[in-house]
């Protein structure tokens, strides 16, 4: 939901990120000129290769995010399954320009970060719980008003837990992305 949230504002801002697979739609003729996947180089990450593929030759995109258009897919089962998935998506991501890339790595290893400023001393304990608020109440807010559309605000009550999940997520992922382990995806390895 967060990340649907972020690629609804940057491409609100006329910037193509990307689309999602599980519910994309593409007009036929946007389709067409870019080739379709026939004339697109392989890649783990089609749904992003097509939508680079069609804003290239042109065509306009948008984001929806809203309950009408609400696809939920199906929760992957271990963490070793997540990794993977999430692997693949950062596979796409990196070439994404580079200034977004540059605020994925800042979500990422914000806490990392503030902790290696507060140990060799470049912050405070206050500069440090101060950072840490300010950024939990920020996306406590930008998140609240993503459910709030999605008619699902009974989904508030995990924001605490979903700060240390992502956290650990981010800093797990960081490290998974960088080991020579191939992508496992629909049963094959990349």
């Amino acid at each position: 939901l967060f990340a649907l949230g972020m690629i609804k504002v940057v491409s609100e801002m006329k910037i193509p990120v990307t689309a999602l697979g599980n519910n994309m739609l593409i007009h036929k003729k946007a389709y067409l000129d870019a080739g379709g996947y026939e004339s697109l180089p392989f890649s783990i990450t089609e749904d992003f290769v097509l939508f680079r593929a069609i804003t290239k030759k042109g065509w306009q995109f948008k984001n929806l995010f809203n309950i009408a258009v609400l696809a939920q897919s199906k929760p992957i089962n271990t963490i070793i399954e997540l990794l993977h998935q999430r692997k693949r998506w950062m596979k796409g991501a990196m070439q994404l320009p580079f200034i977004l890339v540059s605020l994925l790595f800042v979500q990422a290893l914000f806490y990392p970060v503030i902790v290696t400023g507060l140990v060799i001393g470049l912050l405070t304990l206050k500069g440090f719980v101060i950072l840490s608020i300010c950024k939990i109440f920020l996306q406590w807010l930008f998140i609240t008003f993503l459910l709030k559309k999605i008619n699902s605000l009974y989904l508030t009550k995990y924001l605490l837990i979903y700060e240390g999940y992502s956290s650990i997520l981010w800093i797990t992922l960081m490290i998974f992305y960088f080991l020579p382990f191939k992508i496992r995806w629909k049963g094959r390895k990349y």
